[in-house]
């Protein structure tokens, strides 16, 4: 290990041991703000017991601890040596490939970020619905992947600003443009659906059909089918994992450059799996929200696709036919 590794190793365990520290000097500030957070915005009733402000400072304990433990880990370099104990075991060079390597986004780093950002945000919903059960109906994480609905909705469009013409014929342009417009029309009526349509942001009363017949009682189309869910969630959850699985693994003919831009990226595989763990729960706010996270995700990768496409794709002298092919280039 080189000296500035090593001396890497040492400043994140000594940031780690002093955070732990000043968790431990606020205590209780942090373990009512945990109470506060979870009694607001993952109750269902926004109500808990002050007496279970125990489970609180045992969570805020458990903090101080991990962050402890990854410090003194980072000190012995702990994390360099179990990969290279668990490499005699495991392919990790290929498992790299396998998910990171994306030949038409030029970002290169993307597919990592995504990856573990995935990961973490699947598990930590997961932890959520273990241990509150299922996150509040409006609350904090569902205000927030709605939102996510809008951004999304709105990178779409802004990825119909990165086509050039030049670059595609004009069936494969006129493809690529309806493409773009579909899911950023879908995404936007996803966020309105989420929001009744303003009802919840006004406070407006539902009324006529909605108030007899959603089950919600609120001013949007998908509430008039909430016993379906528990069907429709499962089969697209578990049925959209095994045919991108199948995709990924299986399918492999020459791919063209809309199928590779499309096809969600290897780089989702995990949490594209925990999406179809929490489909099985039928109508599920986690699924909901791990849902908003992919297709943020997605359509990012989308529009780098294409705001980058000339520094891979631009013909150059030589440049062969079969690359022109496969972009679909004029």
């Amino acid at each position: 290990m080189s000296k500035s590794e090593e001396k890497s190793h040492i400043v994140v365990g000594v940031v780690g041991v002093f955070l732990a520290l000043i968790v431990l000097l606020f205590f209780q500030p942090i373990s009512k703000f945990l109470f506060h957070v979870a009694e607001n915005y993952f109750s269902s009733d926004k109500h808990i017991l002050p007496k279970n402000i125990i489970y609180f400072q045992f969570a805020t304990g458990l903090i101080i601890g991990i962050i402890t433990i990854l410090s003194l880990l980072s000190f012995i370099n702990f994390y360099a040596k179990a990969f290279a104990f668990l490499a005699r075991f495991i392919a990790f060079d290929k498992a790299g490939d396998y998910f990171f390597t994306d030949d038409i986004n030029p970002n290169k780093s993307y597919s990592k970020y995504v990856f573990f950002i995935g990961v973490i945000v699947g598990l930590f919903l997961h932890l959520v619905y273990l241990v509150f059960g299922e996150p509040a109906h409006e609350g904090i994480i569902e205000e927030g992947s709605s939102l996510l609905f809008l951004f999304t909705g709105l990178i779409f469009l802004g990825s119909v600003f990165q086509l050039k013409k030049k670059y595609f014929t004009k069936a494969m342009y006129l493809s690529h443009l309806y493409t773009l417009i579909f899911l950023a029309f879908t995404l936007l009526v996803m966020y309105g659906e989420e929001i009744s349509w303003r009802q919840r942001i006004l406070e407006i009363e539902s009324t006529g059909v909605f108030q007899e017949y959603n089950f919600q009682s609120e001013t949007n189309i998908h509430n008039f089918f909430n016993p379906l869910f528990k069907f429709l969630y499962p089969i697209v959850g578990i049925g959209s994992f095994v045919i991108l699985f199948f995709l990924w693994s299986f399918y492999m003919p020459e791919k063209s450059y809309y199928y590779k831009l499309y096809v969600p990226h290897k780089s989702l595989f995990f949490l594209i799996f925990l999406m179809a763990c929490a489909s099985f729960h039928g109508d599920s706010e986690i699924y909901e929200e791990m849902l908003a996270v992919f297709f943020f995700f997605y359509s990012l990768r989308i529009l780098l696709s294409l705001k980058g496409f000339s520094k891979i794709h631009e013909p150059k002298p030589g440049f062969s036919s079969w690359i022109k092919k496969q972009v679909g280039m004029v």
